[in-house]
């Protein structure tokens, strides 16, 4: 319900690159869409790398909007179609959660209430307003959903005779997933590790039970190479819309140095935990520059990097007594490092869609937090002693 008034927008900023003004899409182009970079269409030319850094190949929204647009270009269609996936990527969230708890918990708070609480605050965070509201970022959506989908698959029991099909099935979702943008990939250690903390595996099974995964995910590798095989820069962007860590400096932009890189990078990762805890003055833009070139002697810079220290050393802690909040931190920390600019700058400094896949872990900690205020959480002392408690 909180996303209904979306479907009175129009189209707008980059839903020009991927549908309005993008020649494939609008003439059911599949063939160029599935083996030309995601933009090419909008550039007319093969290469994108010098106008947008890095080269995409995330096809599968283009498909699906090239098969929509003859039909209509209403945006109203398009706009219901990213809230009717995100209502089921909050259905999807929850069902994934009681499931991971329902194995590793006797207790009612962590089978209901936790993945319930989970999931209503992902659905009615604010800091998912741009990649609800905006029809580019169908890609987002897709991404985590089939993602989650193919996870979902993985953990189900099933028969020796399924067997085979669930691994085949969970690694075509994989691949959709990437298919749909190649973020999805933050969702392999995250599965690992949830074998680990969820299941009490070993390392060695945890990864054996990961493989589908894999698979899905080496194929699109694969996929990506041979069609971007010559989409590789000749150098480093001096463009400040492709590189947000430049200076303007002698009539010219220039790279600024590498501590003021790293405090800018810090900066930012504070301001995503900012934004989390408090989403206020949001934007769909933060770039050229919004995020100030800071000094990795800076005050907000120096708190930003021993919050994170210590957030790291929690999560260490919690995943290693298999707590629910160190799965928690572990979802924020290694999808938000993603789009750290560490180490490969991605083209911009920070973009409030990026927070959309480690808003879950966020949700998740708070859904826990809530549980334990309420006093709600109380494990048996047969799992305390096999598992610790969540």
């Amino acid at each position: 319900m909180a996303y209904l008034p979306s479907l009175n927008n129009g189209f707008t900023l980059d839903d020009a690159m991927v549908l309005t003004e993008n020649t494939y899409t609008q003439t059911s182009d599949l063939k160029n869409i599935l083996t030309q970079d995601t933009f090419a269409g909008f550039f007319q030319q093969k290469s994108s790398i010098d106008l947008v850094e890095g080269g995409r190949y995330r096809p599968l929204t283009l498909v699906i909007f090239s098969v929509i647009w003859p039909i209509s270009s209403d945006p109203l269609i398009f706009h219901l179609l990213n809230v009717l996936l995100y209502a089921l990527s909050v259905v999807i969230v929850f069902v994934m959660m009681q499931r991971l708890l329902s194995d590793s918990s006797n207790d009612l708070s962590n089978k209901i209430l936790i993945p319930a609480t989970t999931a209503l605050l992902f659905a009615i965070h604010p800091i998912h307003t741009e990649v609800v509201n905006n029809v580019k970022s169908l890609d987002e959506i897709l991404s985590l959903l089939l993602g989650l989908s193919a996870w979902l698959l993985l953990v189900r029991p099933t028969n020796h005779r399924l067997f085979t099909f669930k691994n085949i099935a969970t690694a075509l979702l994989f691949l959709l997933a990437m298919l749909a943008k190649e973020t999805a990939v933050v969702l392999l250690p995250i599965i690992f590790i949830g074998f680990i903390v969820f299941k009490n595996h070993d390392f060695y099974l945890a990864l054996k039970k990961t493989i589908p995964t894999l698979l899905g995910f080496a194929i699109y590798m694969l996929i990506r190479t041979l069609v971007l095989a010559d989409f590789q820069p000749d150098s480093i962007s001096t463009e400040p819309l492709n590189n947000p860590f430049l200076k303007y400096q002698d009539n010219q932009w220039v790279a600024i140095d590498t501590v003021d890189k790293a405090g800018t990078i810090l900066y930012a990762l504070g301001k995503y935990l900012l934004l989390l805890v408090a989403p206020v003055k949001l934007s769909h833009d933060y770039y050229p520059q919004v995020i100030p070139i800071t000094s990795m002697t800076s005050l907000p810079a120096m708190a930003s990097l021993i919050f994170h220290g210590l957030l790291i050393l929690l999560c260490v802690h919690g995943i290693k007594h298999k707590k629910l909040y160190g799965f928690g931190l572990f979802i924020y920390l290694v999808s938000i490092f993603l789009f750290s600019n560490i180490p490969v700058t991605i083209g911009t400094v920070m973009a409030e869609r990026f927070l959309y896949v480690p808003s879950l872990g966020f949700c998740l900690i708070l859904a826990w937090l809530l549980s334990k205020l309420l006093k709600l959480n109380h494990s048996s002392p047969q799992r305390n002693r096999n598992r610790g408690s969540l």
